[in-house]
């Protein structure tokens, strides 16, 4: 009779762990229900496209490098307009690489050496900056996970670069003019929603921008 009564408390014990470790494993499906959502909403493509887009819009095939021989008015202005737009260019890559999750590339120690030479000290300060930031952003080992921190960190220099840029421009060039405040206008978005970079209605948001960069770059090619 003993012998029943152990059997018995014995099989009332294991009922009694059956739900534990039925919660335990509805604990463990919920949990990994949101990691995967949250890898998801960390999808930053949309950040990743737009900053290859602006890149390939602030470095235009066409732009060239001077000369070395001799500098007058036209030609350092015009090599100021080269080293902004490649520190801009070298800013654009690391955001995109962050957003990729990959390491980003170091481009700006040519760049740093030639801003620090440019004749107008307004344009030189503006691409020293912005080469400057690149570098502290490209050089900490950041991931994805750290694109807020280099929004936030990068936006006021890179708006600066673009400021002077767009003193540099030509008048004569309205279609260019746009494109780069457009550019400027875009991270000023990334930079309004830093801390939803993941979110899908980021993603297609910057992917609006992205589309707009595309058909002006292809308006100011054309342009006379």
């Amino acid at each position: 009779m003993q012998g029943e009564e152990l059997a018995i408390a014995d099989r009332d014990a294991c009922r009694t762990c059956r739900p534990a470790g039925t919660r335990l494993l509805g604990a463990l499906v919920v949990l990994c229900g949101v990691l995967a959502l949250g890898a998801c909403g960390s999808n930053q493509s949309g950040v990743r496209d737009w900053s290859l887009q602006a890149r390939e819009a602030v470095l235009p095939p066409a732009l060239t490098r001077p000369a070395p021989d001799g500098v007058d008015s036209g030609r350092a202005a015009e090599e100021a307009m080269l080293v902004l737009r490649e520190a801009a260019g070298a800013w654009l890559a690391t955001l995109a690489a962050l957003a990729d999750d990959t390491t980003p590339p170091d481009e700006t120690a040519s760049i740093e050496q030639r801003a620090l030479s440019l004749a107008d000290p307004e344009a030189s300060a503006a691409a020293v900056n912005l080469v400057r930031a690149t570098a502290f952003v490209s050089q900490r080992g950041w991931g994805a996970g750290h694109l807020a921190h280099a929004v936030d960190y990068g936006d006021p220099f890179f708006q600066a670069a673009l400021t002077a840029i767009a003193r540099q421009a030509p008048a004569s060039r309205p279609a260019q003019e746009a494109t780069m405040a457009r550019i400027g206008a875009g991270h000023a978005l990334l930079f309004e929603r830093r801390f939803i970079l993941g979110q899908s209605d980021t993603g297609r948001r910057m992917r609006m921008e992205a589309s707009e960069l595309r058909r002006l770059s292809a308006a100011a090619a054309t342009a006379p």
